[in-house]
């Protein structure tokens, strides 16, 4: 199970960038990731990184991008663009 690092999505707005950044990597990465399904992942996980974009801008960005570099983590197997998961994600039904 990764760690919890916040109580609820208001605490996301005054965390440190440091927290964003780990919270980003952990939640998209894990596989005991504590959510209901991987839909409800995705979305958690691009709610994390529009917060730290809209808070931290490029030093967000720079720090996942770091994180990447590093090959210790890899970059997520999700795209952070809604429309192209939602897509994905949501089944379409085939015309009888």
């Amino acid at each position: 199970m990764r760690i919890k690092r916040f109580e609820n999505f208001g605490a996301t707005l005054h965390s440190t960038r440091e927290n964003l950044v780990s919270e980003f990597l952990d939640a998209s990465t894990a596989e005991d990731h504590g959510l209901c399904n991987e839909l409800d992942r995705q979305r958690y996980c691009r709610y994390i990184h529009a917060v730290g974009c809209l808070q931290y801008g490029q030093r967000f960005i720079g720090d996942l991008e770091a994180a990447y570099a590093s090959g210790v983590i890899a970059r997520p197997a999700f795209s952070l663009d809604p429309s192209v998961a939602e897509a994905v994600s949501t089944p379409t039904l085939k015309a009888a």
